[in-house]
């Protein structure tokens, strides 16, 4: 009688899968999905190209770019601050790299790696002004938005035009990161979801991954625990310059 009547108050156990879907559409993300859901489906009745997989491929290509670029952004997003340069400073990061390897002076993939170094050096920048000079992240990257624009103007002019458009990346091995293609899927694609996954485990399971949410969810709390705020933010500006 013992058994049963400790049988009978223990309470039913729930559904996994009901509290896994129940978590899932609590997420404050769910509202962006079904607008996409929408958007797509909508995209679906008014052409019939949209749902082909060339034009899907383009479109995943297309937003690739921007896809990298928000990985960085994110990390200083969840530490509080803001980076209004990153298109200016990628547009000036590129096209170093590309004068670089027109000019010859170094080969191909050094001249890739000047212009991720060029990149980290202009979010190193922001980040030390924000950090040691105590200037918002707001005014400092808007700043610094207009220098990188004058900048990747000057490194594009005098070649084969005045645009950057007019100078060429002539290595083939170099090309393939912006162009190839790894049999249907654009290799900009590929790599954008495998920086995703990288960085998103980095986030989640690692010292600094951690320190960076407790910087941005409370900075006094998390500085009073032993956390470097300042070589956090650093960090997180560096990474998105590069």
């Amino acid at each position: 009688m013992g058994q049963v009547d400790t049988l009978q108050e223990q309470p039913p156990k729930k559904s996994s899968s009901k509290s896994i879907f129940r978590r899932i559409f609590q997420t404050r993300e769910m509202g962006v999905f079904v607008a996409l859901v929408i958007l797509v489906v909508a995209m679906n009745f008014l052409s019939p190209y949209f749902m082909s997989s060339q034009n899907l491929f383009n479109v995943a290509r297309g937003m690739s770019t921007i896809g990298i670029m928000a990985i960085g952004e994110t990390m200083i997003i969840i530490t509080a601050g803001i980076d209004l340069s990153v298109g200016s400073v990628m547009a000036a990061a590129s096209v170093l790299t590309a004068r670089l390897m027109f000019l010859g002076v170094v080969s191909p993939w050094m001249a890739v790696l000047i212009g991720l170094t060029g990149g980290a050096a202009l979010g190193l920048t922001n980040g030390l002004i924000i950090t040691k000079i105590k200037v918002n992240p707001f005014i400092t990257t808007l700043g610094m938005l207009s220098i990188a624009r004058g900048l990747t103007y000057y490194l594009a002019s005098g070649l084969q035009g005045t645009v950057a458009s007019n100078v060429p990346m002539r290595d083939e091995a170099v090309n393939f990161l912006g162009s190839g293609y790894v049999g249907p899927v654009p290799f900009p694609v590929i790599l954008m979801v495998a920086l995703v996954i990288i960085f998103s485990l980095f986030l989640r399971y690692t010292v600094l991954g951690r320190q960076i949410y407790a910087t941005g969810s409370n900075e006094q709390a998390a500085r009073l625990s032993g956390v470097p705020i300042d070589r956090v933010k650093i960090f997180a500006y560096t990474l998105t310059g590069a």
